[in-house]
């Protein structure tokens, strides 16, 4: 079968370069041979094979982000990202911090400036970036994926998904579980709740965990008109968020410390160069919180103390919908500190360029939405969230022909198509829509 908008690759991805698979495959025919189609093929569970294993929009997106990265790169550092290369593929734990790095260095590459890697070994900083003045950026990268408080509720809720999924086939049932609390949900909870969906859950209602802070609610799933639910296969709708873990906040704070304590040991102020710390966090991160106490810090050191860095750069790529396909925007937030030398150089027009490689980009973070019974809501900050529902839809009869939709209206969201042959249904569900959508590159 033919899936509208793939190309040799097997991927969707007409929503890249305006559709034109010529230009659209190089990129992915690059990442292909800097790590290697039969490595890429394999199914060892790097985060670079997880993505090359998906097809759908949002995997084609992030590898032909690092694809033109390695475009751009390739010229003037060859030698440098098959070294790097090697790194991501024998060093799976620290892939992410050195796809960073390609990333970056690509995004600081213009005509205008010249990028230089640093060599391997070197403490401190990732790059140089000199302008034509010879004013130099030193520039530190810092990647933080989710926590591992985050990683733990989203692996315990997969667990509960799964659960809550073969509970209802066995109850015969189309339903709901939404859980909510403003406080952390603890893992013992969680893993409560999976033992009481497993053997316990039987009746709609109510219910209660951690002493009532946690509120559970179980509903079944009716067919409405605009959605005819299957008969023999059964809907699951898993709706989980809760407040951050107590040392949530406090984490992403002090990785602004630390970024600049490191500098310091390894970087003098000069008024030639400007240290910057390029600090990637995750979707769930606060980006305004992690901005003030930037400013806060560099405030301290135009009092007279070197506080180990003149900048930050803080970016914060997250997945967004727009219409049935995801996209990537990332958020950026630039703090400085006054620098002779960085003011001289932007006299004379020096201006970092700095090119996203895909998606678009903004200034302020992106709102948190869940879609339930339709509705959409937009949840307060400092959440955890998890949304994992499976719709397996009744195909409509129009002129004598049975038509389905298999599609992903919301992340986490998957509509199944269920054709009534005979009194027989067949369910067809679609391979093009990731259970999670996580920026696994970016």
């Amino acid at each position: 079968m033919t899936v509208n908008g793939t190309n040799s690759f097997g991927r969707l991805m007409r929503h890249l370069d305006q559709g034109d698979f010529a230009k659209s495959e190089k990129p992915l025919a690059l990442v292909e041979d800097l790590f290697g189609k039969e490595w890429l093929s394999t199914n060892g569970g790097h985060r670079l094979q997880k993505l090359w294993a998906r097809k759908d929009t949002l995997s084609s997106t992030e590898l032909f982000a690092l694809g033109r990265a390695i475009e751009i790169l390739t010229p003037d550092h060859s030698i440098w990202l098959k070294r790097v290369a090697n790194d991501i593929i024998r060093q799976p734990k620290n892939a992410h911090g050195y796809i960073a790095e390609i990333m970056v260095c690509a995004s600081l590459s213009t005509s205008d400036s010249t990028v230089l890697p640093a060599s391997k070994g070197n403490k401190g900083f990732n790059l140089t970036l000199t302008m034509p003045s010879q004013f130099k950026y030193l520039i530190s990268i810092k990647n933080h994926d989710i926590s591992e408080h985050e990683a733990l509720f989203r692996e315990k809720c997969a667990t509960l998904k799964a659960a809550f999924a073969k509970k209802m086939k066995e109850l015969k049932v189309h339903g709901a579980l939404r859980i909510a609390s403003s406080q952390f949900i603890e893992l013992t909870s969680l893993d409560s709740l999976v033992s009481w969906v497993s053997k316990d859950l039987k009746k709609t209602g109510s219910y209660e965990w951690q002493g009532g802070g946690v509120k559970v609610l179980f509903s079944e799933l009716h067919s409405t008109e605009e959605r005819l639910l299957a008969k023999g296969f059964f809907s699951s709708e898993l709706v989980v968020f809760g407040g951050f873990h107590r040392n949530e906040l406090a984490n992403q704070k002090s990785r602004i410390i630390q970024a600049a304590e490191n500098l310091k040991k390894h970087v003098s102020p000069s008024p030639n160069a400007f240290r910057f710390v390029w600090m990637r966090v995750q979707s769930s991160a606060d980006v305004a919180l992690i901005s003030d106490v930037a400013k806060e810090l560099i405030e301290h050191g135009v009092s007279g103390d070197d506080v180990g860095v003149d900048g930050f750069i803080i970016v914060q790529p997250s997945v967004v919908r727009e219409g049935d396909s995801s996209m990537v925007n990332t958020v950026f937030s630039i703090v400085e500190a006054p620098h002779a030398g960085l003011q001289a150089s932007r006299k004379q027009a020096e201006n970092i360029s700095i090119d996203v490689l895909v998606g678009g980009v903004s200034s302020e973070a992106s709102r948190e939405l869940l879609q339930v019974d339709g509705n959409i809501l937009e949840l307060p900050p400092h959440q955890y969230v998890y949304q994992d529902s499976d719709f397996y839809i009744l195909s409509k009869m129009e002129n004598g022909v049975a038509t389905g939709n298999v599609s992903s209206p919301a992340s986490g969201v998957r509509n199944h198509s269920v054709f009534d042959i005979g009194g027989q249904e067949m369910g067809l569900t679609g391979r093009l829509s990731p259970r999670a959508e996580e920026l696994l590159n970016f």
